[in-house]
């Protein structure tokens, strides 16, 4: 946990309180994603439920009507996904015992028309969907590393009689993936005049 404090008066300060969440959400069941992900591991269940046998059925299936990204996975500890392989950019032998394709991310086409309204889906468009499905992998990315945080605002003042710290909670919230607090939202949460004070200050929470 991380605290950073911001002095309101001589006898108070408001803390800000970062911590990692005990009980985050599988964004892939949780939320109501744009993409699919169907994934085939050696280890582990990984992506959504699917019914393909393997890539090869899945991409008969889905090359024409869909956009599509690889998945592949680097797992040496942490887990790392990209939709661009490992191969060559990890340490020696570590691309043939623990780099794969871990399967891929679509949206069908139609779908993708329904949602935006569009009737034709240029280049552009198409690489707009793609930013928002590396999007949904890096989130959950982040989730299988246990990378999600909360925080709290907590004013805390001094107490006259006894001189004992009391605490008075003013924000709390969860829920949000990834160490970055402006990709995760974090900073958008507690707003720019706490953040504000905030810049100098390394407020990556602790594990």
């Amino acid at each position: 946990m991380c605290e950073v404090s911001t002095s309101h008066a001589s006898n108070a300060r408001t803390v800000l309180r970062l911590f990692y969440e005990d009980c985050a959400e599988d964004p892939r069941s949780a939320f109501d994603n744009l993409g699919t992900m169907v994934c085939w591991a050696r280890r582990g269940t990984y992506g959504d439920p699917h019914d393909f046998e393997d890539p090869e059925a899945f991409l008969r299936a889905h090359h024409r009507d869909s956009i599509v990204l690889p998945i592949n996975i680097y797992e040496h500890g942490l887990i790392a996904l990209s939709t661009r392989s490992f191969t060559g950019r990890v340490p020696g032998y570590h691309d043939i015992f623990d780099c794969a394709l871990l399967g891929f991310i679509y949206v069908p086409k139609e779908r993708i028309r329904e949602e935006y309204g569009w009737t034709r889906i240029t280049p552009a468009r198409r690489h707009q969907i793609e930013e928002y499905l590396e999007g949904e992998i890096r989130e959950y990315q982040d989730y299988l590393n246990g990378h999600v945080f909360a925080y709290q605002v907590v004013r805390v003042t001094k107490c006259p009689q006894c001189g004992q710290d009391e605490e008075e909670i003013l924000d709390s919230c969860g829920g949000f993936y990834g160490a970055d607090p402006e990709r995760s939202g974090i900073r958008d949460a507690i707003g720019e005049d706490l953040w504000s004070q905030l810049e100098d200050t390394d407020v990556a929470p602790a594990a």
